[in-house]
């Protein structure tokens, strides 16, 4: 064994950071024997006559040698200098060292006698103050705050450069005009509006993204033309009307929490008649897919867990409608359109979806999904230009949203010689944060023969977990 001897230096010297030299255990000892006794011999001297006896004095026992040893122990503990010059009793009682562990017994003699640095204190700007003392709990209501969100919704974004090209082509309906930018996120769809030639834009959203809004408009030297604000459209006064409106308005499945509301109410109150919505036109699409092998790693595999039956929690999986990727081979339908909205002229009731439907198979296949995605795009632009979510497109932007996938119970057989038809219903329940979606399908021959239905199912979309009450209103009622 080997022990290290720590010379005295003073902080910041060199001497105390060279390399230490290893000796012995019992070297060790000898040395620290030999610095107790000189310490001992000094006090001796300078002490006066009518003091107190040492510790030593007062601790020792010659009854046994146990207690000798205790006592050798005790005075090592309590006299062995360190660093600074001080006594270890003395070093205890004063503030505790840097780079140290607090308390007696664990001092060391290998000290540093620095004074503790203060912890440098944080400097957030002045208008992130709420956003900073935001929780995580405050996050999940307000994910638009959180940076990170910021930096995926705008990275190589397919909607991104879909509203760039839009501004830039169609400089004409900016040029000179007033624009309001719903839900505005960091402003960056303002400061375009602002390059294609606006003369004033109102920058709105509800959520805390505003602060960071502020900031990135002060950063470009804007703040003169794009007025950032911060609320609900109903707590909100312009004080002119607006010539247009852009708003990334899109949910998943176009309507599930997407901003149609918003948008309806600010152009009832603020939009002149002949402004222009950016995008206008949406539309939603149903299709038939063969996904069965993320039907098996999603759903299906609840059937088999290490051996056990865990077929209850595979009926919460087929009750929540899922948001994935899909592509053009695992399609065997051709797209029905389901809703074709104008939001120049729509209401809240456009919104809700109660028709027939008819699907029309290129390719015989298991059917283990249905398949919901849209388009939308700008009636006024210059060129054409339109922004779709579908699987059968390829592109190398990525996209906010997913194609959604209803799984169905029990996969069935679809043949090119059939005729498909059925019912869609979907609609808010009661709200876009929730919304419920019902699938009826039936498959006939050419000649008019009806066979008996294959599908008979609903799905629900929220984003809290299902209760059990809503998964049983979810099974089909045909299986």
């Amino acid at each position: 064994m080997s022990a290290y001897i720590n010379k005295t230096a003073t902080c910041g010297s060199g001497a105390g950071r060279c390399k230490q030299k290893p000796i012995s255990l019992s070297a060790f000892h000898e040395q620290l024997e030999k610095a107790e006794n000189e310490m001992s011999v000094n006090k001796a001297k300078s002490a006066p006559a009518a003091s107190l006896p040492t510790v030593r004095a007062l601790t020792s026992s010659p009854t046994s040698k146990t207690n000798k040893q205790v006592n050798t122990l005790h005075t090592k503990a309590h006299d062995i200098p360190i660093g600074n010059g001080s006594t270890m009793p003395e070093a205890v009682v004063s503030d505790s060292l840097r780079g140290g562990r607090r308390g007696r017994r664990h001092c060391s003699h290998r000290g540093r006698s620095c004074p503790r640095l203060l912890t440098p204190t944080r400097e957030v700007p002045h208008e992130l103050q709420k956003v900073d003392r935001m929780t995580s709990s405050d996050f999940r209501h307000d994910f638009a705050a959180h940076l990170e969100n910021m930096r995926t919704r705008q990275k190589d974004q397919e909607h991104m450069r879909f509203f760039q090209l839009a501004m830039q082509e169609n400089r004409h309906l900016f040029a000179g005009k007033t624009v309001l930018i719903l839900a505005c996120g960091t402003g960056t769809l303002a400061l375009m509006a602002v390059r294609a030639g606006a003369k004033m834009v109102f920058a709105l959203d509800h959520s805390q993204v505003t602060d960071y809004a502020r900031l990135v408009v002060q950063a470009n030297k804007m703040e003169h033309v794009v007025k950032v604000l911060h609320g609900r459209v109903e707590d909100v006064k312009l004080p002119q009307r607006v010539d247009g409106i852009v708003c990334n308005w899109m949910g998943q499945c176009l309507l599930y929490e997407s901003e149609l509301l918003e948008l309806i109410q600010a152009r009832d109150r603020w939009l002149k008649p002949e402004g222009f919505i950016l995008p206008d036109l949406g539309a939603l699409y149903l299709l038939a897919g063969a996904e069965h092998l993320l039907k098996n790693e999603r759903c299906d595999w609840w059937l088999d867990v290490y051996g056990f039956n865990m077929n209850a929690l595979r009926r919460y999986a087929l009750a929540e409608p899922r948001f994935a990727r899909t592509t053009g081979e695992r399609v065997l339908t051709s797209a029905e359109q389901v809703l074709c909205l104008d939001l120049r002229t729509a209401s809240r009731e456009d919104l809700h979806i109660d028709r027939k439907i008819q699907l029309t198979v290129h390719q015989d296949g298991y059917c283990e999904c249905f398949v919901l995605y849209f388009d939308v795009s700008f009636s006024r632009a210059h060129l054409p230009l339109q922004l779709s979510c579908n699987p059968c497109l390829n592109t190398s932007l990525k996209s906010l949203w997913y194609q959604t996938l209803l799984f169905v119970e029990q996969p069935f057989i679809m043949r090119t010689k059939s005729i498909y038809t059925g019912r869609l219903i979907f609609r808010p329940w009661p709200s876009f944060q929730r919304m419920k979606i019902h699938v009826e399908l039936t498959a006939g021959s050419a000649d008019g023969i009806q066979w008996s239905p294959l599908v008979h199912k609903s799905w629900l979309l929220t984003s809290r977990f299902q209760t059990v009450a809503e998964v049983a209103q979810c099974q089909d009622l045909l299986n």
